[in-house]
């Protein structure tokens, strides 16, 4: 009830025919460089989810750079698992932490020069 309370009559948009086919359409274009094969699996249904979270982010926000933030922290957090838990097996270089951690900073002040350059 509170979910639906704070979307209001103002964002209801956001239940229509259009923005939901919008998410669905985004979602698999972005479920095809992810994925090798496009067979339903729990790996499809995470990046189906992962996917229309972030298009909702824009969406709710009309912010391509919240998108693109929140997307290089979902990333930032899995790759961050994947160097701790490879570290044992494969030492790598400070560098590849540091760029790997610092991605949403990079991201953020990326789209910020861009925005202002348009």
């Amino acid at each position: 009830d509170g979910f639906f309370r704070w979307v209001g009559k103002k964002n209801s948009r956001l239940f229509s025919i259009p923005v939901i086919l919008a998410i669905t359409l985004t979602a698999l274009a972005f479920i095809l460089p992810h994925v090798a094969d496009m067979k339903f699996s729990a790996l499809f249904l995470a990046y189906f989810i992962t996917s229309a979270g972030f298009s909702l982010v824009f969406i709710l926000t009309r912010s391509l750079s919240a998108a693109m933030v929140s997307h290089s922290l979902q990333s930032c957090f899995t790759y961050s698992v994947i160097l701790l838990e490879s570290y044992k097996l494969y030492p790598l270089s400070p560098i590849i932490y540091i760029i790997s951690l610092s991605a949403p900073i990079i991201v953020y002040f990326t789209a910020k020069w861009i925005s202002v350059k348009n």
